[in-house]
C-alpha cells in the first residue's frame, strides 16, 4: 500500500507547482497588460512632438477621400497627357467640391508670383475680424485682389509683417506657401506656394471657413470681381461663375479659380514656371481650363456619382451680379 501513497502524494506535489506556476504565469500577464495600458496613456497624456502636431493638423485639413470617380480618373490622365507636350515645369490642382475627390499632377513648391497675394488677404481679414487691427486698408485688399495692384499688396505687407503672414499660412496648414519678399522687390528669394494649398484655399473660402464665414465672403466677393481674366475664366462657356486669382512673372504664369458650373462646382488650380513663353503657357492654361469644364459637366449625374455621400457642404452659388462686384449675399 506504500507504493500507492507515495504516487498519491507526488501527483498532488505536482498538481500544487503547476497551481503555482500557473498563478505566477497570470501575475506576469496582468502586470505586462498593465503597463501596455498604462504605456498608452501616458503615450496619449504626453505632448505630441512638433512634427506629430504638424501631420495632425495636415490631416485634419483633408477630407476623407471617397473612392475615384471615372470622371476624375479620365480627368487626370488627359491633363497629364496634356502638360507632357508643354515646355517648362508645370502643376495642376483640381477639386470637385461636391464629393471632395482631388487629384494634384506635379505636387511641388512652385514660384506663387500674385498668388501670394491670397495669404495677405487673408492674413489681413482674419486679423480685423478678430479685431486685431483696424480694416484702414479694405480698398488695398479689394485693389490687391480683383486687380493684382502690387503696391496695394504692399501697403498690406507692410502694415502686416512678413512674419505674421507667415505665420497666419502655417496655422492654416498652408506649408509650401512662404511670403519673402514685398511685390517686385528684387531679391534673391522668390515668394512660394503649391497648386494643392491655393486650391485649399480656395475650397476653404467656397465653404466659408478659411477665415470666419463673413470674412471669408468678403475675400470671395472680390475673387469674384477679378478683372484679370484670360486664363482660367477664358476656357468657360458664358454660363460658368468664376471667382479667381492670376500670378505671373517673367517666366512663370499661374491662375487659380473656383469654378461655379451647371452640374459641377470645382477648384482649379494651374502653376507654371521656367517658361520659354508666356503667350503659349496663356494659351495652355485656357485649353487646361477647357478640359476640366468639358470632363466635370460632361454628365449631369455620373452612375459611378449615385450614392456617393459629399464630403463637401452643399453650396449656395454665386449669381452673375455676384461675380461682377454686385451684391454681397452669403456664398454658403
Amino acid at each position: 500500500m506504500q507504493m500507492p501513497i507515495r504516487l498519491f502524494h507526488i501527483l498532488m506535489t505536482a498538481c500544487l507547482i503547476l497551481a503555482v506556476l500557473a498563478g505566477c504565469s497570470a501575475g506576469v500577464q496582468e502586470t505586462s497588460a498593465a503597463a501596455t495600458t498604462k504605456a498608452a496613456e501616458a503615450s496619449s497624456e504626453a505632448p505630441a512632438s512638433a512634427g506629430t502636431t504638424e501631420a495632425a493638423a495636415e490631416a485634419a485639413t483633408r477630407p476623407a477621400q471617397t473612392a475615384r470617380s471615372e470622371s476624375m480618373e479620365q480627368l487626370e490622365a488627359s491633363l497629364t497627357q496634356y502638360l507632357s507636350t508643354q515646355r517648362g515645369t508645370w502643376s495642376i490642382y483640381v477639386r470637385r467640391l461636391d464629393t471632395g475627390e482631388d487629384f494634384c499632377i506635379h505636387d511641388e513648391v512652385m514660384t506663387a508670383a500674385s498668388l501670394i497675394k491670397l495669404a495677405v488677404a487673408g492674413c489681413y481679414l482674419d486679423k480685423v475680424d478678430k479685431g486685431e487691427r483696424s480694416d484702414d486698408l479694405a480698398d488695398s485688399l479689394k485693389a490687391m485682389l480683383s486687380w493684382s495692384d502690387n503696391a496695394a499688396a504692399n501697403r498690406l505687407i507692410d502694415a502686416l509683417g512678413m512674419d505674421e503672414i507667415n505665420a497666419f499660412c502655417q496655422a492654416r496648414g498652408l506649408t509650401s506657401t512662404q511670403l519673402n519678399r514685398k511685390m517686385l522687390q528684387t531679391s534673391d528669394q522668390e515668394n512660394l506656394t503649391s497648386a494643392r494649398d491655393c486650391g485649399r484655399v480656395l475650397a476653404d473660402l467656397s465653404r466659408g471657413t478659411f477665415i470666419s464665414e463673413e470674412a471669408s465672403g468678403r475675400m470671395l466677393a472680390a475673387l469674384l470681381a477679378q478683372e484679370r481674366r484670360h486664363k482660367i475664366p477664358a476656357g468657360l462657356p458664358e454660363e460658368a461663375v468664376c471667382a479667381n486669382k492670376t500670378g505671373e512673372l517673367a517666366s512663370v504664369e499661374n491662375d487659380a479659380a473656383l469654378v461655379f458650373g451647371t452640374n459641377r462646382d470645382y477648384v482649379l488650380v494651374v502653376m507654371s514656371m521656367d517658361l520659354p513663353a508666356v503667350g503659349t503657357a496663356q494659351s495652355a492654361i485656357k485649353e487646361i481650363s477647357r478640359m476640366t469644364w468639358a470632363s466635370l459637366e460632361a454628365e449631369e449625374a455620373a452612375p459611378e456619382d449615385a450614392g456617393r455621400e459629399a464630403t463637401e457642404p452643399a453650396l449656395k452659388k454665386p449669381g452673375k451680379e455676384r461675380e461682377e462686384g454686385a451684391g454681397t449675399a452669403s456664398v454658403r
